[in-house]
């Protein structure tokens, strides 16, 4: 959306403008975390940017101190639309902090993401959601008049799931003395298609995360001195919490309590403590699991990775036949070889011809289909670039992506910035084709590659085709799902798209190997891909033979837990139909001996178990034992 690209770029100018006020290095550029940049919404771009900004310098960097937040929806339809401050009351004034979460998420369903703001403000929490209708901003009522505080995508869907934060409320003597008790837990509510259920499978298996088992000390008689009374404070008050999810009362919690009351904790009554229990309206009650044990010593995850053979799919010669082609594909590529010599030319021998080659690699390419139509990635221009302040040297240049038809007529996207630098790089490129629609038109596979000078990076792969004289997304009915890798699982020499990060978020840790079963996405012959066809379930079936007899994998001689191989077992376990919440309580059961670390790990990754899967596996049927030869023939 150009016209919240523009209104970026300004906020970014003030931003800098800001910072130079405060006289930091020149290379020191300020970009608040949260208000750096568009956030897509399908049919318009909201903004969240901060108008009159201060900043104060900080250990030789700028920081945003003050100003007031900004919200802003653009659309192609109709001009900007501002939010009024009030709408955002107290929390329309930066203080130190960037609002935690930003985010845009469609929570109606009707293709226009809303915005999704959170901000934590003097010991406060509040989520705010807007909505563009009828040419203004307003707020979004949160549907079946639900209560929420915070935003979190808790089973890893890519929806965002509602939160309602429990916080204890302490006196002034309380909060002096570091006892505030903060956000201590939280009932969810999780998104399940265009609903939100404070009370279902994925919100019993949150809470019992949290709350594995029912608290049968509350307040403790001994042992609290005013060095650990902070954590002990905290400790009670989730109890509390905690013995309210179990269906214990407030008479019943006050009950537990001693008859002397420790006195650190003084500043915090016995009432009090009563008072917070009768105000706490959990959305589900737990209740204890039957019939669930620790699993037997070598008992199975039946959770194993399946490597798909990859898809190579093959880039036929250009056709002599078809001159206008042969010419503009040669022409591309003498192009390239152009721009290559005069950017090493320009570098003075700091770049090698070879170097700039192999980095390029097959950038020149044309990709020729059966069709007899071609893809390639056609340079606009590319020059050596020397920063002196930076000690930063490379090249940098255009690319488009480009389509010829048979004829050499071709349609081109818009320009891409391809980049080579010492500490970063980035560029888009075609790197196969294939008709997928049998419309005697191919669909190009284009990988975007992006790193920087902080060791992050990434490759995309996205499916192009030509409609309308245009270059656009490939769109077939039900979409392209999101996908990392070309396979051919069935053998059917058309290429099935695996995502290898389909049960992960988009902010796990890469090098975090708990990502679980790839999934696939099965083409076919009309084009369409099926994610829960009997194709895609076998692939899914590989993976998880059977449900798994156990959960938590620990590694050799009783060392750490296998993360991948645990996660793979929650997933496994989904697959075949258990629910989230007894996942949880099996975790529970089997993690009893772990230590801390690993017992973090298993409960922060539990919830996940709470993920609504695309199919259910059945069951294998039990294998039946074979009479032996002495009892061959003999009645029942």
């Amino acid at each position: 959306m150009r016209a919240c690209e523009r209104a970026r770029a300004a906020f970014d100018r003030s931003m800098q403008a800001a910072a130079a006020s405060v006289r930091v290095p020149r290379t020191s550029t300020l970009r608040p975390q949260g208000y750096e940049s568009c956030h897509d919404a399908g049919r318009g771009a909201w903004l969240v940017s901060v108008e009159r900004p201060r900043v104060r310098r900080f250990e030789g960097r700028a920081v945003l101190t003050g100003g007031e937040v900004v919200l802003t929806f653009f659309s192609d339809s109709q001009p900007a639309i501002r939010a009024s401050g009030e709408m955002l009351g107290p929390h329309r004034l930066v203080e130190d902090r960037p609002p935690h979460l930003v985010v845009v998420k469609d929570f109606d369903g009707d293709s226009v993401g809303e915005l999704a703001f959170e901000s934590r403000q003097s010991g406060s929490r509040s989520l705010f959601v807007f909505t563009a209708r009828e040419g203004r901003v307003e707020r979004f009522a949160l549907p079946g008049h639900l209560q929420a505080n915070g935003a979190l995508d808790v089973d890893r869907d890519g929806q965002i799931d509602l939160v309602e934060y429990v916080s204890f409320a302490s006196n002034e003597a309380c909060r002096e003395r570091s006892l505030n008790g903060g956000d201590l837990i939280s009932w969810v509510s999780i998104r399940s298609g265009a609903t939100y259920r404070p009370d279902g499978d994925g919100a019993r298996a949150w809470l019992r995360a949290h709350c594995p088992e029912r608290p049968q000390v509350i307040v403790p008689s001994f042992g609290v001195t005013p060095l650990n009374a902070t954590t002990v404070f905290r400790q009670m008050l989730e109890r509390v919490a905690c013995a309210r999810a179990w269906g214990m009362s407030a008479e019943a919690i006050t009950r537990t309590f001693p008859a002397r009351w420790p006195a650190p904790l003084a500043c915090v009554t016995a009432a009090e403590l009563t008072s917070f229990a009768a105000s706490l309206r959990p959305p589900v009650t737990l209740a204890p699991f039957t019939g669930v044990t620790a699993p037997a010593e070598g008992a199975e995850t039946h959770f194993e990775r399946f490597e798909p053979d990859a898809f190579e799919p093959s880039s036929l010669p250009v056709p002599q036949e078809l001159p206008a082609l042969v010419r503009r594909c040669a022409a591309n590529e003498s192009a390239m070889r152009r721009a290559i010599t005069t950017a090493v030319a320009a570098s003075n021998q700091s770049l090698s011809t070879d170097e700039l080659e192999e980095f390029f690699g097959d950038f020149s390419n044309c990709f020729v289909s059966e069709a007899r139509d071609a893809w390639m990635t056609s340079f606009d221009r590319l020059r050596w670039v020397e920063n002196t302040e930076t000690d930063e040297n490379g090249v940098e240049g255009a690319s488009r992506i480009m389509h010829l038809d048979v004829n050499g007529r071709a349609v081109s996207q818009r320009a891409d910035t391809i980049e080579r630098f010492e500490g970063r790089s980035g560029y888009r490129r075609v790197i196969a084709t294939f008709d997928f629609d049998g419309d005697q038109r191919s669909e190009a596979f284009v990988r975007s590659v992006y790193s920087d000078s902080e060791d992050y990076g990434g490759r995309e792969i996205e499916l192009l085709t030509v409609a309308n004289g245009a270059v656009r997304p490939y769109a077939p009915p039900g979409g392209v799902p999101p996908f990392s890798q070309l396979v051919d699982f069935d053998g059917d020499e058309r290429p099935d798209l695996l995502n290898t990060r389909c049960h992960r978020r988009d902010e796990d840790d890469e090098d975090d190997e708990s990502g679980g079963p790839y999934c696939l996405a099965h083409s076919l012959a009309d084009g369409r891909f099926s994610t829960d066809d009997a194709v895609a379930r076998r692939l899914i079936a590989q993976q998880c033979s059977a449900p798994p007899e156990r959960i938590v994998s620990v590694g050799e001689r009783g060392g750490s837990i296998d993360r991948s191989e645990t996660f793979g077992a929650i997933l496994c376990a989904r697959y075949y139909g258990e629910s989230a919440e007894r996942i949880v309580h099996r975790i529970y059961v089997e993690s009893r001996n772990r230590d801390d670390d690993d017992r973090r790990w298993l409960f922060g990754i539990a919830p996940t178990a709470a993920r609504r899967m695309p199919f259910t596996l059945p069951r294998p049927a039990p294998v039946r034992s074979q009479p032996t030869a002495a009892d061959a023939g003999l009645a029942p």
